[in-house]
């Protein structure tokens, strides 16, 4: 079985934020579709491989603002931390999910 990403995909979190901050991404979901794959293996290793379970309990927050907060933190928090990562999860199935209909 192959592993999830185990760095936190830094490059590929900046360009997902970039692609739907600056409302391009129909004009690039190709690009979306890539990096928000490395940012939904890290999330997922971040739920199912660190054991955050139960899902998180937490608000439902702005991803893209929960994605911000750890780049400018440039450190991934402990999986204790204020990271709703299954959120993140959710938000990029979701979003890849969009641009396939499309």
């Amino acid at each position: 079985m192959s592993k999830y990403p185990v760095d936190f995909p830094m490059a590929e979190v900046s360009n997902v934020i970039n692609i739907v901050r600056s409302g391009q991404l129909a004009d690039k979901k190709e690009e979306f579709a890539h990096d928000a794959w490395w940012v939904q293996g890290y999330a997922q290793s971040q739920v199912f491989n660190l054991g955050i379970l139960p899902f998180s309990v937490a608000p439902d927050v702005d991803p893209v603002e929960a994605l911000e907060m750890v780049m400018q933190a440039q450190s991934v928090p402990s999986p204790q931390g204020a990271v709703p990562w299954d959120q993140i999860l959710f938000w990029a199935i979701s979003e890849l999910l969009k641009l396939i209909k499309n």
